[in-house]
């Protein structure tokens, strides 16, 4: 008797041997992929985001901020208190008095008084006095200011209506003694007054006040 012949391969052919190398999974039907393989290019590593949308995303976070900020009533606040403080400095200032330059006044012995009025009334505000020193310079003299109109520009008023009063009247120099009337201003601050209006120091006076003298 001959021996039972072996069933045919399933396959039709010669019969394979078993791969007897490192066992190498397949890949799964959910796409797993074999070990060392590389990672498709077209995959981002997990922490990675768009470029892209930074910019835009800063500038609504920032957009969001200042409508924040401005909503605060912290804000409100301290908007609505430089509104208000400027309101009531506009109001403050309305309500001071302007002054006008009466046209000099002849006292005699070649002299003129000047005065300065509050502006609709005949109240005086302040005055100077002019003379007559000849050879064409004229002498500027008892500047006075009532306490409660200083610092409203009324002496600088003066000074210029003084000035131009005698260069009218053709005197080409004027003087003048920076000699405070009363304790109300410093002589520091009455020649620093006379300094912008162009007179200079040129000595001082017998009572040692500083003599100033400016051309016109």
């Amino acid at each position: 008797m001959h021996p039972p012949s072996k069933p045919p391969n399933r396959f039709n052919g010669p019969h394979r041997p078993a791969n007897t190398g490192p066992h190498t999974p397949a890949a799964t039907a959910t796409g797993a992929r074999r070990p060392n393989a590389p990672a498709p290019l077209n995959r981002l590593a997990p922490n990675a985001r768009p470029q892209a949308n930074a910019a835009p995303a800063q500038a609504n976070r920032n957009a969001i901020q200042s409508r924040a900020a401005i909503s605060q009533p912290g804000a409100n606040r301290s908007v609505a208190a430089n509104q208000n403080a400027a309101r009531t400095a506009s109001q403050a200032s309305s309500k001071q008095p302007g002054y006008t330059v009466q046209s000099p006044i002849n006292l005699g012995s070649q002299s003129q008084q000047i005065r300065a009025t509050i502006q609709g009334t005949p109240q005086v505000a302040g005055s100077v006095e002019i003379r007559s020193l000849g050879a064409g310079k004229v002498y500027i003299s008892n500047l006075t200011v009532d306490q409660q109109h200083r610092r409203k520009g009324v002496a600088a008023k003066l000074i210029d209506a003084a000035l131009n009063t005698a260069r009218r009247q053709g005197f080409s120099a004027a003087s003048l003694e920076a000699r405070p009337s009363d304790n109300g201003i410093t002589p520091q601050t009455l020649v620093a007054m006379y300094r912008r209006k162009g007179f200079k120091s040129v000595g001082k006076t017998g009572r040692g006040s500083p003599l100033m003298e400016r051309k016109l």
